[in-house]
């Protein structure tokens, strides 16, 4: 495995739990007694996010000689792609690159997700940036989706629906978010390159996602 994916790992697991989830109350609730307080639990992506960015930060700075030219950079914009994109603009949870004005040494593109329910429009555009990440414009050499709170069987059939849809040729055909006119296709050199991190299982690499449901597809045929 890329030893840039082994350390964003390590640097997941070092997450504390306390960062995956907040309780809160909701409403004017100073004004309330004990017994009229409503509390529910916050899923803040930015509350994960900068903790996870924290404890990469320290690897790298135990692990210099790696990471000599090298920056952790967060939700920093990516653009510049010819006009296929409707905004032309994408912005990564976090990015671990050379600089933002070179394509040499592209080397982590991270998105995170951290509220259990699961948006079919959001996961969909997820999905595209994370495509987008590992192709020719951008050239990253991994990309990583890290979801957590999520369930896993439920959020593994969603990506598989993704997966299927793309099913390797012209996806994002009817992918308003991101796609405006062009066609791309989903290689599976690309799919190789892009990768799943949950707190249940861990790193996935999409391709063997993809290979789970097609031979669960066969299962079924046969």
């Amino acid at each position: 495995m890329d030893i840039y994916l082994k350390h964003l790992v390590a640097a997941f697991y070092l997450v504390d739990e306390k960062y995956f989830s907040n309780n809160a109350y909701s409403g004017n609730w100073r004004e309330y007694d004990d017994k009229s307080k409503k509390e529910y639990v916050q899923f803040v992506e930015r509350v994960f996010a900068y903790e996870l960015y924290y404890q990469f930060r320290k690897i790298m700075e135990a692990l210099p000689t790696n990471y000599k030219d090298l920056v952790l950079n967060g939700e920093i914009s990516k653009n510049g792609f010819k006009n296929i994109y409707k905004s032309n603009t994408i912005f990564p949870d976090l990015v671990l690159h050379k600089s933002q004005g070179c394509l040499i040494n592209q080397e982590l593109f991270i998105e995170i997700k951290t509220s259990p329910l699961i948006n079919e429009e959001s996961l969909e555009n997820d999905i595209g940036k994370l495509i987008i990440a590992v192709g020719e414009t951008l050239k990253y050499k991994n990309a990583v989706f890290v979801c957590i709170n999520y369930n896993y069987k439920s959020l593994l059939e969603n990506i598989q629906q993704k997966i299927k849809k793309a099913n390797y040729s012209n996806y994002g055909e009817n992918h308003p978010n991101l796609i405006e006119k062009e066609k791309f296709k989903l290689k599976e050199e690309t799919i190789r390159k892009i990768w799943l991190l949950t707190e249940t299982n861990g790193l996935e690499s999409f391709d063997k996602l993809f290979k789970q449901q097609r031979n669960n597809q066969l299962k079924i045929n046969i």
